[in-house]
């Protein structure tokens, strides 16, 4: 644990000491961070497994008009449900990191 806290802290500083010259290590580390951030893999309310990211997008907006409901209808399905309900609901759209 140790250890892996002194390797974070270095990264950290070789990352401030590299982070404004235009390298080849700031370019890897930008493009790392930004395949993290995102959604790769989606399992739907439904169980299915989506991995298209027109399919992915579909299904969050779908989640969330649930929830909040849209301008025209409003969901009741999520009214009464419990906080500890509707977290589990977020849980479930929530993707994994592959």
């Amino acid at each position: 644990m140790i250890e892996e806290n002194i390797m974070k802290q270095k990264s950290r500083a070789k990352w401030i000491k590299l982070r404004d010259s235009n390298t080849k290590y700031f370019s890897a580390v930008m493009k790392e961070r930004s395949q993290q951030k995102q959604i790769t893999q989606l399992t739907s309310l439904e169980g299915i497994q989506l991995s298209d990211q027109g399919a992915i997008r579909e299904e969050v907006v779908k989640f969330y008009k649930g929830l909040i409901g849209s301008s025209s209808k409003k969901s009741t399905s999520n009214q009464y449900k419990s906080d500890e309900e509707r977290g589990s609901d977020v849980s479930r759209a929530k993707s994994s990191s592959v």
